[in-house]
């Protein structure tokens, strides 16, 4: 007789528990913060006045995702001039702070060491 091949059935109802808990939400403010770092060292580079830099905010909720069900962090610059430092304009070259930030603070990390 044949074993008979495990089977998984997902608890969707759980999973959806895990993603809108209190658990997640501070797992997406650690992120946010990994994120609002890299965006305030960047920012530093090109720093005038320091307004860009200093006007970074964190806001999160449970209740985020497209059916607010789901945990989010969300990070904002509210500088009046923070469309035109990430997007550029007229007279401004785009920096993309906040986007190479993220780029960098989601790319997978590079291994270092042994060859093969």
């Amino acid at each position: 007789m044949a074993a008979r091949r495990p089977r998984f059935r997902p608890d969707t109802k759980g999973i959806g528990r895990i993603l809108a808990s209190q658990q997640m939400e501070a797992a997406m403010v650690e992120r946010a913060r990994l994120l609002q770092a890299r965006a305030q060292s960047l920012a530093a580079e090109h720093r005038r006045t320091g307004q860009y830099q200093d006007s970074f905010t964190i806001s999160s909720t449970t209740e985020g995702g497209v059916k607010g069900d789901r945990a989010e962090a969300v990070l904002r610059n509210g500088a009046p001039h923070a469309t035109l430092v990430e997007w550029g304009g007229q007279h401004l070259e785009a920096q993309r702070i906040m986007g190479r930030a993220a780029g960098e603070v989601s790319a997978p990390k590079k291994r270092s060491g042994g060859g093969g």
